[in-house]
């Protein structure tokens, strides 16, 4: 446990996130926000922590498990990507509309005197 309160405090992101749930708990003490609001902000503070921390470190682990001869997932489907690009059928342009022809205006009728 003391581990992980280590790391919170090690990291940019994990003060930026301790900074932010105390700024939450003075607004909640001064009365400017309810508890119910306090409760909120403060578990999307932790979620967005706990996502940034586990995307990180599955960038970090596909980096380093990466080796020579080998490519991540990233460069994989970009692979992919590009050999179906590369082979996608191409079907051709659709014909032109045909022209429309308006047919004349007859001319005005003039009244019988």
């Amino acid at each position: 446990m003391f581990g992980a309160l280590k790391d919170l405090w090690a990291s940019e992101r994990g003060i930026v996130a301790i900074a932010l749930i105390g700024a939450a708990t003075v607004l909640a003490g001064m009365s400017v926000i309810s508890a119910d609001q306090w409760l909120d902000y403060s578990k999307w503070i932790f979620v967005t922590y706990v996502a940034g921390k586990t995307v990180t470190t599955a960038a970090a682990t596909i980096g380093a498990n990466t080796r020579e001869g080998q490519t991540n997932m990233i460069d994989g489907l970009f692979g992919m990507l590009k050999t179906y690009m590369e082979h996608r059928p191409v079907h051709p342009p659709p014909a032109p509309p045909a022209p429309v022809t308006v047919p004349p205006t007859p001319p005005p009728v003039t009244p019988l005197s």
